[in-house]
C-alpha cells in the first residue's frame, strides 16, 4: 500500500494511488501531473523539469520545488515598499505589476514528459511554509528594558511539507552577483514598515538557516520560528508610525541590531504572503482611539467624513494636554495620503479615568478612506501614538 494516513503517497507510486489522494477520476499520468488541485506547498510533487528520470533532492531544491516568481530585491528598502505599496518590481521580474502573483506553483506543461515518481512523498495536507503573526498589537507598556519582544511566525516543520529553510536561496543569490555580497548564507528576519525608507525597521536572527530553521518554539503544540529584540533595543529605534505592515524575509547576512534597514547592498526576499498588520503601543499614560466613523452627504458627489477621536487618562492624576504638541490626523484615500489636519485639542485637563473627545472632518469624493492620528505628547517623550481608524468606502 503506497498511501499513508489517506493523504500521503509513498513508493511504489501508482496512478491509482495518486488519483485517490487527489480525488481525481483519472489514471492518465499527464492528467494527474497537471491537475490544478495539486497542493503547491507539498515538498514532493510534479515539477517542470527537463530530466526524464527520478529527480534528486538537490535537483528539486535548485528548481525551488516548483515554486516560481520568488521576489528578490537588491535591498530592504525596496523590499518594504514592494510589500506595502506594490512597487518597485523585484529584480527577478522587472516587468511585474502590483497585481502580479508571487510564490506560485508551476505545473508541468501537459505536452512535456511526466514523472509519476514526482509524487513519491507527496502530502496532500501540506500548509504554507510560514504564516502571518497571530498578534495584531505590540504593547511595550510595563515591560522592562531587558524583556523580549518576540515575533513568532507559525511555520511548517513536517518533512513532507515545504519549509522556509528548504528554498535554495543561495542558488538564487548566485543569479544576481551584482546585488549579493555574501552568497553562501541566508538569514531569517522581520520587517516592520509603513512603506517608506524612514518608516521601515528590520532585524534578523543571529544564526543562518543553512542547516535548517533556528530558534523554533513550540507553543500549545504548534510550531513557530522566533525573531526577538529587547524592549530597550526596540524603543531606541521605535518606528515613527505605529500601524505597520509586518512580514518575514530572508537576506544573505545577519543584522541583529533593530533599526533602519541596513545591508543596503544585500539581497532581500520577502515572504509577502505572510504579511500582516500590527499596531505598536509605546505610551502608557493615555489611551487614544478612533470611534465609529460617520458621514453625511452634502451634495451628490461629495461626502463629509467625521473621524471621532477619544483620549482617556489612564493615570491616577489629572493630565493637561499641552496644546503646543497637537497631533495630526492624515486622511488616506485608497492607501495614499491626501490631506492632513491638526488634531484640535483645546488645552483640556482630563481627570483620572475620564475621556476627552474631538472630531476631525474631511470632505471627500468616492473611494476607500481611513485616517491615521499621529501624536507626540511631548518632544522626546515615549508617549508617542499612531492610531488607524476604521475604513469607510463610498
Amino acid at each position: 500500500m503506497s498511501i499513508k494516513n489517506g493523504n500521503k503517497i509513498e513508493a511504489p507510486v501508482g496512478a491509482w494511488e495518486v488519483s485517490k489522494v487527489l480525488g481525481l477520476n483519472s489514471r492518465d499520468v499527464a492528467t494527474l501531473c497537471t491537475y490544478s488541485r495539486i497542493n503547491p506547498w507539498a515538498k514532493y510533487k510534479p515539477e517542470n523539469h527537463p530530466k526524464i528520470g527520478i529527480l534528486t533532492d538537490e535537483e528539486r531544491a535548485e528548481a525551488q520545488y516548483g515554486i516560481t516568481k520568488i521576489p528578490l530585491f537588491g535591498n530592504q528598502v525596496d523590499m518594504a515598499s514592494f510589500v506595502k505599496n506594490g512597487t518597485p518590481a523585484p529584480l527577478t521580474f522587472p516587468d511585474a505589476t502590483p497585481e502580479t502573483e508571487y510564490w506560485e506553483y508551476e505545473l508541468p506543461p501537459y505536452n512535456r514528459h511526466k514523472r509519476l515518481t514526482d509524487f513519491d512523498g507527496y502530502w496532500h495536507q501540506a500548509i504554507r511554509p510560514i504564516e502571518p503573526l497571530e498578534i495584531d498589537t505590540i504593547d511595550v507598556r510595563g515591560m522592562a528594558d531587558n524583556d523580549l519582544i518576540c515575533f513568532d511566525f507559525p511555520v511548517a516543520t513536517e518533512a513532507a511539507n515545504l519549509k522556509i529553510s528548504d528554498f535554495a536561496f543561495t542558488h538564487l543569490w548566485g543569479k544576481y552577483p551584482n546585488q549579493v555580497t555574501n552568497g553562501t548564507t541566508y538569514f531569517l528576519g522581520v520587517c516592520l514598515t509603513d512603506g517608506t525608507a524612514d518608516g521601515t525597521r528590520t532585524v534578523t536572527q543571529n544564526a543562518s538557516m543553512n542547516n535548517g530553521m533556528v530558534n523554533l518554539q513550540t507553543i500549545n503544540g504548534k510550531k513557530y520560528v522566533r525573531i526577538e529584540v529587547t524592549r530597550a533595543a526596540f524603543m531606541a529605534a521605535a518606528p515613527p508610525m505605529a500601524h505597520l505592515t509586518v512580514f518575514p524575509f530572508v537576506t544573505d547576512d545577519s543584522k541583529t541590531t533593530f533599526g533602519l534597514p541596513g545591508l543596503a547592498d544585500h539581497p532581500a526576499v520577502p515572504f509577502n504572503f505572510a504579511a500582516g498588520i500590527v499596531n505598536v503601543i509605546t505610551g502608557d499614560r493615555y489611551l487614544i482611539a478612533f470611534g465609529a466613523v460617520d458621514y453625511t452627504r452634502p451634495s451628490m458627489d461629495k461626502w463629509l467624513i467625521s473621524f471621532p477621536v477619544t483620549v482617556k487618562n489612564q493615570t491616577d492624576s489629572p493630565l493637561t494636554i499641552d496644546s503646543s504638541n497637537k497631533g495630526t490626523v492624515t486622511l488616506y484615500k485608497n492607501s495614499i495620503a491626501t490631506e492632513s489636519k491638526v488634531f484640535p485639542f483645546s488645552n483640556p485637563t482630563i481627570a483620572p479615568g475620564d475621556t476627552y473627545s474631538e472630531t476631525v472632518q474631511f470632505e471627500v469624493t468616492g473611494g476607500s478612506y481611513y485616517a491615521i492620528l499621529q501624536w507626540q505628547v511631548a518632544p522626546g517623550n515615549a508617549d508617542n501614538y499612531n492610531v488607524k481608524s476604521p475604513t469607510i468606502e463610498f
